[in-house]
């Protein structure tokens, strides 16, 4: 009986091992497939914050320009 309890728990760690070994490298694949998907999320977000930053610099910029220089002092806030 201890031979085939050995053989048992043998079996079991070869398959815990190896299914450890599997779920480990589906979990690598997952996680770089979650990390380029985040990636790619946060540069798009950046490159929309980024068009957005310059149209409001662009839009600031031409109310400074319209703006006589009386104003000016007040229309110094950047985000």
């Amino acid at each position: 009986m201890t031979c085939t309890a050995m053989e048992m728990t043998w079996t079991v760690m070869m398959m815990t091992t190896t299914t450890m070994a599997w779920m480990t490298m589906r979990a690598a694949m997952t996680w770089m497939m979650i990390t380029a998907a985040v990636t790619w999320m946060v540069m798009t977000t950046v490159a929309m914050k980024i068009s957005t930053w310059m149209k409001m610099i662009v839009a600031q910029v031409h109310l400074i320009m319209s703006t006589p220089i009386d104003g000016m002092e007040g229309s110094g806030s950047s985000t």
